[in-house]
């Protein structure tokens, strides 16, 4: 076993892990970048996307001769220290209360996202008469809605990521430069994994198809691979870090639809404003005593 463990930590791993990632998610993409596919199959091909990390994984295993199934294990697909799981649901609902904090003192008070839905083009008149009927219970009932996507099918895809990103390249890198180090590390690879998809199909960025929003995302992704990393650490499973990670991505397009009149690269969910609040959320979860 302690030879299986050094392989899965070896820059081999590592880089074909890499590889295989990079290669199959950017595939993946062309036919939506090319137009060869409408982009009404944007949805289900980033849901196979996700899948990718997993897929490099496995192959990353096979190829370093560590059995399936046990270097899956090891790398967090287990149940582990299921007390992580509510903080793991909470931080996204944190980061949306604590961004819009931070604008509304800034001067952007936060607007009803099912509200602004109602105005959105092809809504149909009697679900939005019915959503202005009662915008706040309707709002909560997204907000739960999104709590049990990201408990459920959210984080089965979730998987498909973390097994990656907080599974073997928290494993190879983590002995090597730290916790916080290889977090980094590893929310930088993250982000640079959608540049493409954010250049050529405006991916969270609308308005900045270019370099200045592939930074943006990519310190999104690093502030987020730190409370992941922390999560993954201290649960020594995979499970807590898929259910923040599902549930950020459920609530996404609520924080969007709350600040609609602002440049997103300073908004929830992936601008300036998240990125603050999560590295305040980080430090804060870094300092508390495990426990």
């Amino acid at each position: 076993m302690n030879q299986q463990i050094e392989a899965m930590m070896s820059l081999k791993a590592l880089s074909i892990y890499v590889i295989i990632t990079f290669t199959t998610a950017y595939l993946l993409d062309i036919p939506l970048i090319t137009g060869l596919l409408p982009r009404s199959y944007f949805e289900f091909l980033a849901s196979i996307r996700m899948l990718m990390p997993f897929l490099g994984s496995i192959v990353a295993l096979r190829i370093i001769g560590v059995p399936i199934i046990d270097g899956l294990k090891d790398l967090g697909l287990r149940l582990g220290k299921i007390k992580y799981i509510p903080l793991g649901l909470a931080v996204p609902y944190i980061l949306y209360g604590l961004g819009a904090a931070i604008l509304y003192v800034a001067g952007y008070p936060p607007k009803n996202p099912l509200l602004v839905v109602t105005s959105l083009p092809g809504v149909s008149p009697a679900t939005a008469a019915m959503i202005r009927s009662a915008p706040m219970m309707y709002l909560i009932i997204q907000l739960v809605s999104a709590a049990i996507a990201g408990l459920t099918i959210n984080a089965v895809l979730a998987i498909g990521e973390e097994t990656g990103w907080r599974g073997l390249m928290y494993r190879a890198l983590t002995p090597r430069y730290g916790l916080v180090a290889a977090s980094i590390i590893t929310g930088i690879i993250w982000g640079l994994w959608h540049a493409d998809l954010i250049v050529y199909l405006k991916y969270s960025l609308p308005h900045h198809p270019d370099i200045i929003g592939v930074i943006t995302y990519t310190a999104f992704t690093t502030a987020c691979s730190f409370i992941l990393y922390i999560l993954r650490h201290r649960s020594s499973s995979l499970l807590s870090p898929a259910i923040m990670h599902g549930t950020l991505n459920a609530l996404g397009g609520l924080m969007m639809l709350t600040y609609p009149g602002l440049d997103e690269i300073y908004t929830l969910p992936v601008g300036l404003v998240s990125i603050v609040s999560l590295i305040i959320i980080g430090i804060i979860i870094y300092v508390l005593p495990e426990k």
